[in-house]
């Protein structure tokens, strides 16, 4: 008889940077955009995998891991909606103790 073990689901935390300098310039802004567009892309590309839960955090903002199709979409809203923060070196660090930690940063 063989025993088959299911495969161990990944529990993975996006974290965005969305700090910029006060003196940001349009390469900047736009290092910032491709920073939000490479978090929306590795979302949309680990929840296509089965044996994924994605979680993300922007700014004060913290959506724990999960699955599915709703969940994507709410991340998603959130990446669409996010302003980049002038000044400020806050990032937001959280990740759940039992997810593995993405830091996306779009600064060159």
């Amino acid at each position: 008889m063989k025993e088959y073990e299911r495969p161990a689901v990944k529990r993975i935390h996006i974290v965005l940077d969305t700090s910029v300098s006060k003196q940001a310039t349009a390469v900047d802004l736009e290092f910032f955009e491709h920073g939000v567009s490479k978090a929306a892309s590795l979302a949309y590309h680990l929840l296509q995998r089965h044996d994924c839960l994605v979680g993300l955090s922007v700014d004060g903002e913290v959506i724990l891991p999960e699955r599915g199709d709703n969940h994507l979409h709410r991340m998603l809203r959130i990446l669409a909606l996010v302003e980049p923060r002038r000044g400020h070196r806050h990032r937001s660090r959280y990740a759940p103790p039992d997810a593995v930690p993405i830091v996306v940063e779009g600064r060159k």
